[in-house]
């Protein structure tokens, strides 16, 4: 749980930060490559357009945060809950094999 705290507290401060982006959704799809986690919301009425353009966020398991963003990824996959997702605007910041068109890096979550 404290775990838990401490991502969505970090979601919050960086909110703030130059760059990121965050917004609410259900995910459809989480999954492990060989290098990183990647997830994937479902696209609903209502949500942002980018989740139809960029529909994949994913951390690089080289990100101190990247484990327990999974786990907090399954956790709310499994449950059926909304989780806040923060992303980085630039294809820049992308892991490996995240590509730019139609991914972003994951930053962090939130309930």
């Amino acid at each position: 749980m404290k775990k838990i705290i401490a991502i969505v507290l970090m979601a919050l401060s960086m909110s703030a930060s130059a760059g990121v982006q965050g917004f609410s959704c259900k995910l459809g799809r989480v999954q492990v490559n060989f290098n990183r986690m990647v997830i994937r919301c479902d696209y609903q009425p209502g949500n942002p357009v980018f989740v139809k353009d960029i529909p994949w966020f994913s951390a690089s398991f080289s990100q101190k945060n990247a484990r327990d963003l999974l786990n907090l990824a399954m956790q709310a996959k499994l449950n059926g809950k909304k989780v806040k997702v923060f992303w980085s605007q630039s294809p820049d910041n992308n892991p490996s094999g995240c590509k730019g068109q139609n991914c972003r890096r994951l930053n962090a979550l939130g309930f």
